[in-house]
């Protein structure tokens, strides 16, 4: 689980802004944990399922501004309930 680092910089068409991407991003999926490690299915290079110490992805995953993405089963009453775009995860 390589460290980020600043990547290349450029400005927005549609704003002007400036946007930094941010190097040695990755995508895993979380599949267990214990006390010391989470525990990835991390395709990157054959890996399999890999542990990283829990220290170590809490830092990486706030580093690349805490981005996730969550699958979550919705039941059929469920959804009266919500009203779309108002979920937390």
């Amino acid at each position: 689980m390589r460290e980020p680092k600043t990547g290349p910089v450029w400005k927005l068409k549609e704003t002007g802004e400036t946007f930094t991407w941010i190097s040695n991003e990755h995508c895993m999926l979380l599949v267990g944990a214990d006390e010391e490690n989470y525990y990835f299915n991390d395709p990157y290079d054959g890996h399999g399922v890999i542990g990283y110490p829990k220290a170590l992805v809490e830092d990486r995953h706030q580093a690349q501004h805490m981005q996730a993405v969550a699958v979550v089963k919705i039941l059929e009453n469920d959804c009266e309930k919500r009203k779309p775009g108002t979920e937390t995860l």
